[in-house]
């Protein structure tokens, strides 16, 4: 879906007579750390190994920044605390931010 949304872009810029240097292409993105690979439906509920690889894909269509959402789309029980939060947000920063570098 998203290749489909910047290929649409690229196409208006064209008609345009544009191109996208300088076109910042973001996105937001449910993120939660799971034991298993989740389903690829445009959120980041999957394993450290997974997020690396949808990541680097998104990366490799284009996009330069991403936004990543603990709430939308990421159901939370009782136990989630804002540590809970923070610990996943340190886990992205060390196991799998440094492997897109």
């Amino acid at each position: 879906e998203t290749k489909a949304d910047i290929d649409t872009l690229h196409r208006i810029a064209d008609r345009r007579g544009r191109t996208l240097d300088g076109f910042t292409i973001s996105l937001r993105l449910p993120m939660w750390f799971t034991d298993t690979k989740g389903n690829d439906e445009g959120r980041l509920l999957t394993t450290a190994d997974d997020m690396v690889t949808r990541l680097a894909a998104y990366r490799d269509l284009g996009v330069s920044h991403v936004l990543l959402d603990h709430f939308i789309h990421v159901a939370h029980g009782p136990s989630t605390t804002i540590d809970t939060i923070m610990s996943a947000m340190e886990r992205f920063a060390r196991e799998v931010r440094p492997k897109l570098m």
